[in-house]
């Protein structure tokens, strides 16, 4: 007889080994346009692939071995999930109205911009979500539950998505909820973090150009325009709906089509309402952001699926902010 922690440990290896073959099909897809006027070139690009952070992780280079960088990536996601047990964001979730959690000055720099980005986008964007994402998901991390309704409308009561519930000491470097029951959620910003900072270590390593692909969210850079294909939210195939050309930015797509799930003919998506603690209206099949930050991207792709309505606004408050809806 198997061990119930077997059955488990077989299941998620199923269940990502699922999730690689998938997303290996869609990035090939979206990095297929950007780099077709590469094959002519006589230039070497070195190709690195592993899964992290839930998706599969591409690195298209001049450098010949990034293995570093995959390790920093591993490194970060050790930090920054809210499903790993002793990361920065599980300790502070766990110590939630009880103390404070000692984090590195960088944790502490991506919280205070979650906060200002959180303002920014009237809460449409709320680093505060985990308390209600996690009721959606098992204990895997898999969007697959329904919470009752009862459950989420007492969270939305509550004022536990309150981002000034976020207490920051940067002279102890502690970050502390200031309520048991509180949550924070990185997922939809770390991403495009550690983008920033692989892109960093690249320069820093002397690379002239690299694209890099992470589960669809990219960064380009270097003395060339990349064709980059935004996928089709109705295509199975990972099929393409319009192309953009990009140069030294970041390209962030959100829609619902990805992590959803039917249950009793209703359908669910992961893209939480914060103002709801359910599944936001879908007004658009996709929204592709471009900028120079892959955070920002990050954060405002999931803002404006949620409300489409900011983005007039958005355009106005960062630079050079691109906004694509489909």
């Amino acid at each position: 007889m198997r061990s119930v922690s077997s059955d488990k440990s077989q299941t998620l290896f199923r269940t990502r080994l699922v999730a690689l073959v998938l997303l290996l099909g869609a990035v090939c897809c979206i990095c297929a346009l950007s780099c077709a006027k590469d094959r002519s070139s006589k230039e070497k690009w070195h190709v690195e692939r592993f899964y992290s952070l839930g998706t599969l992780c591409v690195i298209r280079s001049d450098i010949p071995d990034n293995s570093d960088i995959e390790k920093m990536v591993h490194e970060e996601e050790e930090a920054y999930s809210a499903f790993i047990p002793n990361s920065f964001v599980s300790r502070i979730n766990e110590s939630a109205g009880i103390a404070g959690v000692e984090v590195s000055a960088e944790f502490i720099g991506m919280i205070k911009k979650s906060i200002m980005l959180s303002k920014e986008t009237g809460g449409a964007f709320n680093v505060m979500i985990g308390c209600a994402s996690s009721l959606y998901r098992n204990e895997y991390g898999e969007f697959c539950k329904v919470p009752d309704d009862k459950s989420l409308d007492d969270l939305v009561k509550s004022g536990c998505l309150d981002p000034e519930d976020l207490v920051i000491d940067e002279i102890a470097g502690t970050v502390m909820l200031r309520r048991k029951g509180e949550r924070i959620d990185l997922g939809g910003i770390a991403k495009g973090m550690i983008i920033d900072k692989v892109a960093e270590m690249l320069i820093r390593k002397g690379s002239k150009r690299f694209l890099i692909n992470f589960g669809g969210d990219i960064r380009v850079f270097g003395d060339r325009e990349y064709v980059i294909g935004i996928r089709d939210p109705e295509s199975d195939s990972g099929g393409v709906s319009e192309t953009v050309r990009i140069a030294d930015k970041c390209i962030v797509t959100s829609g619902a089509y990805e992590r959803n799930f039917e249950e009793n003919g209703v359908f669910y998506h992961h893209i939480i309402d914060p103002k709801t603690c359910r599944p936001c209206v879908i007004r658009n099949k996709s929204v592709t952001v471009i900028h120079d930050d892959a955070v920002i991207a990050d954060a405002l792709a999931t803002a404006l699926f949620i409300n489409p309505d900011l983005r007039d606004s958005l355009i106005r408050k960062f630079e050079g902010l691109e906004v694509i809806f489909i």
